[in-house]
């Protein structure tokens, strides 16, 4: 196999950089699986590494504006999986708002989402300014985490905004799981955020995600040495 460096030509010993795998063989792989990267010949050891999440790498490079040059960092790359995390949580309590008609925001939501998406694509317009257009986009993030807490989203308003998140979507792609194409490995990414969440005491996420693992036709059990999940 080969390693291709990205965005660098060479790492110094304790450097730490993105690099893609090129193997020979198809491997079975999650992520946050560590490796060790061997020569055989003479036999050394090059390296090692961390399997990281594609889409908190895709989100890391749109998240810089591309003409500044990426800073690595795994606390980087983890900033960006929770920030995914965040908005696809919003995305699946969005889709389950469609099942509670509540009384109405009274004009909350709408204006929360015009102004975002206003913002948004000025943000866009000017020199394709992604840095901060997310930053614009998580203030809408938080108003309507802060509807649903409070129940009062309708049915046509929780609509408008599921159709705005799709909206900025069709630019990050980042909402999409493959759970379809590979049902298990998406359940084991389900398992490990929710785990992420417990940790961080959203007890609301984690009962959330175990309702979509479920949904999904999966069990996941809390045992003391850590999650376990089975087809039901």
């Amino acid at each position: 196999g080969r390693v291709l460096l990205l965005g660098r030509k060479a790492l110094e010993p304790g450097e730490e950089g993105l690099a893609q795998l090129l193997l020979e063989e198809e491997t079975a792989a999650l992520v946050d699986d560590r490796f060790v990267i061997r020569r055989y010949s003479p036999q050394s050891t090059l390296g090692g590494g961390q399997v990281l999440d594609p889409v908190a790498i895709r989100y890391t490079l749109l998240s810089v504006h591309y003409r500044a040059q990426l800073n690595f960092s795994f606390d980087g790359i983890e900033a960006s999986a929770q920030a995914v995390r965040r908005l696809r949580d919003l995305y699946r309590r969005l889709e389950q708002a469609h099942l509670h008609q509540g009384p109405g925001s009274g004009g909350r939501a709408e204006v929360a989402t015009e102004l975002c998406r206003a913002d948004f694509t000025a943000a866009l317009e000017d020199d394709l300014n992604l840095a901060g257009a997310l930053g614009r986009l998580f203030l809408w993030v938080r108003e309507a985490n802060s509807l649903l807490d409070e129940a009062v989203l309708s049915v046509a308003e929780a609509q408008t905004m599921e159709l705005w998140l799709k909206e900025v979507d069709s630019v990050l792609d980042v909402l999409k799981e493959d759970c379809d194409e590979n049902a298990e490995a998406c359940v084991a990414r389900l398992v490990e955020e929710r785990v992420k969440a417990k940790a961080a005491k959203d007890f609301a996420a984690a009962d959330r995600l175990r309702a979509e693992i479920e949904a999904l036709g999966w069990v996941v059990k809390d045992t003391a040495a850590g999650p376990v999940f089975h087809r039901r």
